[in-house]
């Protein structure tokens, strides 16, 4: 086993190989994670205390939570995907080119301005994040579509 090769740029490894190397990430992190909330005080929580909030998050139906919640992405993205690839697909147009034009600028503004005076206009939180996905993503498409 040649430990060289696993610092060597663009070398070509085994399965069993990357294996190692994945398995070593992950001991390094959690030794980390250990070390590190060890003492009196700490930034992170223990992994205890971690293992707890995750048990009393899924008795609390966590995992209704994730559905819904990949649902309203899922929906949101394909919405978005629409939207942005009839305005990526109708910029030579003149007439919509203005808009193609305008959304590209876009992606200069910051999200999080523009987040936070989305959820001051909408008081509901499942439409709040429904309508940022659906004013956002069509921008982030039609960049890497057609802008």
């Amino acid at each position: 086993m040649n430990f060289k090769n696993w610092f060597k740029p663009f070398q070509e490894l085994k399965n069993n190989h990357r294996l190692m190397i994945i398995a070593c990430w992950v001991v390094m992190v959690f030794a980390w994670w250990f070390i590190g909330t060890s003492g009196e005080k700490s930034l992170l929580p223990t992994p205890g205390k971690v293992l707890e909030g995750m048990q009393s998050l899924w008795n609390e139906g966590l995992a209704s939570h994730i559905v819904s919640s990949l649902g309203l992405c899922l929906q949101a993205t394909l919405i978005s995907i629409v939207i942005s690839l009839a305005i990526a697909y109708l910029s030579p147009v003149p007439f919509v080119k203005p808009l193609a034009n305008f959304l590209s600028q876009l992606r200069y503004l910051p999200l999080t301005g523009i987040t936070f005076y989305l959820a001051m206009i909408v008081s509901m939180p499942e439409p709040c994040r429904f309508g940022y996905w659906c004013i956002y993503e069509p921008i982030f498409h039609y960049l890497f579509v057609g802008g």
